[in-house]
């Protein structure tokens, strides 16, 4: 048997898991404010995000959103997904939502989960995280998902 189709099938009964980040990703943030930006229940959703999110949920074994924030915008991040009904429109659950404080500790995160592809706006993180993760750099979502069924 070629080891290229052994590999497709050893392949085939591995759980497909994949991180994605919130910020520029998914919500879009405020750069009007001087020094950082500021989440509000107003900032708007990247376009095509939750159609793709619900794509993806529907398409991965599992699916978490890692994002880093600092804890006193973390209440602000639950609030914008509750008030822009994000679970219900992507059918992604609320316990599938990661906050950290720092990049770092996305790669930690990433391995606890076996996440083996991650989709992130910054190439900091990029840079940070293992080769064995597939890295996405994410720009547009429709560049993203044509990129996600390359792999």
């Amino acid at each position: 048997m070629p080891a290229g189709l052994l590999l497709k099938l050893s392949l085939a009964n591995t759980p497909r898991v994949i991180g994605i980040d919130l910020g520029m990703v998914i919500i879009g943030l405020d750069y009007t404010q001087p020094i950082k930006p500021i989440l509000v229940d107003d900032s708007p959703e990247v376009k095509d995000s939750y159609a793709s999110v619900k794509a993806i949920v529907e398409s991965y074994d599992e699916v978490y959103i890692v994002s880093q924030t600092n804890l006193r915008h973390q209440d602000r991040i639950w609030s914008w997904l509750e008030h822009h009904d994000f679970y219900n429109r992507t059918g992604l659950s609320k316990e599938r939502v990661l906050l950290c404080e720092t990049i770092e500790e996305k790669a930690p995160i990433c391995a606890e989960k076996h996440i083996q592809v991650f989709i992130d706006d910054r190439q900091t993180v990029m840079d940070i995280l293992p080769d064995t993760i597939h890295k996405i750099l994410f720009h547009n979502w429709p560049d993203a998902m044509r990129e996600l069924r390359a792999i």
